[in-house]
């Protein structure tokens, strides 16, 4: 009898266990559709970087860069993603400029068996598609049993116009909008292994700051949730791994590279990148002109009055389809406005709200108006400024809507009747989407040229090789931690041949130090001292005070330097080069 027993038992987990594996592949099919149906899968060759060089985004071409120097950084280091090559003395880490540490250190550990990839944003943004079907499929299907309905209801998540978006911003590591859908997924899990939210934690933290933050925070309503289902019954181990695990997250910011506190690198900007209350329901960014509008149905709203707004930050249309159903879920609040709300659900919703009221910022903008304002308390400046890009929080609030509207509508519609609706209303969002997804399949879809290493593409002269196997580092005059004219060209040069660069594009850079080291190169220029280990170029910004130094500078060198030196325009590009005939 006991064996029967154990049999049936072992049959019934092994269809389970197949059942399972069908949902999820079916899951990961699905996502990689719309990976191609969006990007058109070119870019998941490693190889090809043009659609990267091509792009109107500069933040890809910064991730990549970022990436190509941190190539040359040793395996074990502290801070993991230190990055001397790309900045020298005035470096920031990958991780502080958002290239993924996740899959820049996978790429160091697998590099015996397959080396370095040249650029992985393109598997990055694969992976990203693969785990938002999955966990979508995976929130879902706690509340949906109907296998249809939850496959067309998954399919909302991969073509959210919230998700889609930051491929039009170039914001590659803030794509992995997966791991908030997994942090959801575990609130909503009767499973209470706190380990498993470690590597969460972990994960999101080896992705990108806002989003860890965010994660973060759904830790926290989880560990109160459990604490409101046992009426708060205090159990000491379960608050040792709670504050463990939250003093845990503080401490590894450093050793990955990341800094809580950025008052040496800028203030201000947390009025500024927020979201705006009609967000939800805009199809346009506000302010992002490389952007289509994501509706040709509905009207673009009007957004702030300012020219440097960034209230595109805050951009949260829900799509067509999903505000189609919205009355649904309003109708269902009215009439069950007096039922009494499950107690385990309280934690989640007053981070939605947290959230919500976060991503407004201190100035609450309605369309072109700020109808609200108050200043944040100075002890809650050191995050602000930190995370003062307040309208990515608008992200989670976006997808907990998603679930409470596809979990309602299931409630309250018949099977039959939802299926057609659900079918319609997704075609009608992907039809109504059709502009956008359009240009960004384009912008993936470039040629791709063979020209090897990329930066031959902009330096053609012979003489370029001969410069490389000469210095050691590249130095640009001016030095700024914002992308001159060149960037790109140069950054690839430098990095392509293995050799360090003073300056570039940092998401965040020390203004003051970079400030003495500008008066610093000021000075050697007049004193004639020069670094002959270094090339020097010359580049142009758009600051009138930086080129117009850069300029004099030029014209002084250019008619006192000495005959051993190379000084002339290459291919474009003003160079000066220490000892050249001497090397």
């Amino acid at each position: 009898m006991a064996i029967k027993s154990m049999r049936l038992t072992f049959l019934v987990r092994n269809n389970l266990n197949k059942d399972k594996t069908i949902k999820y592949t079916l899951s990961v099919c699905i996502s990689a559709i719309f990976f191609l149906y969006v990007t058109g899968g070119l870019i998941l060759n490693t190889d090809n970087t043009y659609w990267i060089i091509n792009s109107f985004s500069i933040d890809y071409k910064q991730h990549w860069i970022t990436w190509l120097f941190f190539q040359n950084s040793p395996l074990l280091q502290l801070p993991l993603t230190g990055n001397y090559s790309y900045g020298m003395g005035l470096s920031t880490t990958l991780a502080a400029n958002d290239s993924i540490p996740l899959m820049a250190l996978a790429s160091k550990l697998m590099k015996p068996f397959f080396g370095l990839p040249n650029q992985y944003l393109g598997l990055w943004i694969f992976i990203c598609f693969i785990l938002q079907g999955l966990f979508s499929y995976k929130i879902l299907e706690k509340f949906i049993d109907d296998k249809y309905i939850l496959v067309i209801s998954t399919i909302f998540f991969l073509i959210a116009p919230v998700f889609l978006f930051r491929l039009s911003l170039g914001h590659t590591a803030m794509f992995g909008h997966w791991i908030i859908l997994a942090s959801i997924n575990m609130y909503f899990s009767s499973n209470r292994n706190l380990l498993k939210w470690l590597l969460v934690i972990v994960v999101s933290l080896l992705i990108n700051s806002y989003i860890s933050s965010m994660v973060l925070l759904f830790f926290i309503a989880f560990f109160f949730k459990t604490q409101v289902e046992k009426r708060f019954k205090f159990e000491l181990m379960s608050w040792v791994y709670f504050i463990g695990i939250c003093f845990f997250f503080i401490q590894i910011l450093p050793i990955i590279g990341l800094d809580i506190n950025v008052s040496k690198y800028y203030t201000g900007g947390f009025a500024n990148y927020r979201t705006n209350i009609n967000s939800f329901f805009d199809p346009g960014a506000t302010n992002w002109q490389h952007a289509s509008i994501w509706s040709s149905l509905l009207p673009d709203l009007l957004g702030s009055k300012s020219n440097l707004s960034g209230d595109y930050e805050g951009f949260a249309f829900l799509g067509i389809g999903t505000i189609a159903l919205l009355p649904i879920c309003i109708y269902s609040a009215i009439k069950n406005f007096k039922r009494k709300i499950n107690r385990s659900l309280f934690p989640i919703i007053l981070s939605a709200v947290f959230l919500l009221i976060y991503s407004f910022s201190n100035e609450i903008s309605l369309g072109k108006e700020i109808i609200f304002e108050y200043n944040v308390p100075k002890i809650f400046k050191v995050y602000t400024e930190s995370l003062r890009a307040s309208g990515r929080f608008i992200w989670p609030v976006v997808y907990l809507i998603y679930i409470l509207v596809f979990t309602i509508s299931y409630k309250l519609i018949t099977k039959k009747v939802l299926r057609i609706l659900l079918t319609l209303l997704l075609a009608l969002q992907i039809y109504d989407s059709t502009i956008p997804v359009k240009d960004l399949r384009e912008s993936f879809s470039t040629k791709v040229y063979s020209v090897k290493p990329e930066w031959k593409l902009f330096m053609k002269n012979p003489i370029w090789n001969k410069i490389a196997t000469k210095y050691d580092n590249v130095l640009l005059v001016m030095p700024n931690g914002w992308p001159s004219k060149q960037f790109l060209s140069i950054s690839l040069f430098a990095s392509q041949n293995s050799m360090n660069i003073d300056s570039g594009y940092h998401a965040r850079f020390n203004k003051n130090k970079m400030s003495e080291y500008q008066d610093e190169v000021i000075t050697d220029f007049l004193n004639n001292k020069f670094q002959t280990s270094s090339i020097y170029f010359f580049v142009e910004y758009s600051d009138t005070e930086l080129d117009l130094i850069s300029q004099e500078i030029w014209d002084k060198i250019s008619v006192s330097h000495n005959k051993d030196d190379l000084v002339m325009e290459i291919d474009g590009f003003k160079i000066f080069a220490p000892s050249f005939f001497k090397k």
